[in-house]
């Protein structure tokens, strides 16, 4: 028994773990923090699609004026670069164009 708790001493195992704790813990605390003070995902969509440039954006979709509603959709990036909602539905028409162009000439 003693020649074990010497053997801890002398390599240092009691530290090692010690410091895998702190580490856990530490880890732990960063990830738990990091969460804190994010807006709600559902409410920056929301406030994203209120915008009154976004509901021109949708209503030109929907009425078929896909040219305006790129050109619409585009807008709002400029105003609010970061608005997922834009990026998304531009992406969708993109798509679709793509799409339609690779039936019509394949």
């Amino acid at each position: 028994m003693d020649k074990l708790i010497h053997k801890r001493r002398v390599t240092g195992e009691e530290n090692n773990v010690g410091c895998a704790c702190l580490i856990f813990l530490g880890g732990v605390f960063l990830l738990a923090y990091a969460g804190c003070n994010k807006p709600n995902v559902a409410a920056v969509e929301k406030r994203e699609r209120d915008s009154p440039l976004y509901r021109k954006a949708r209503e030109a979709e929907r009425a078929g004026d896909i040219k305006g509603a790129v050109r619409l959709y585009q807008n709002v990036l400029v105003e609010e670069p970061r608005a997922f909602s834009a990026h998304f539905q531009l992406n969708i028409i993109y798509k679709c164009f793509a799409l339609c162009v690779k039936q019509i000439f394949v």
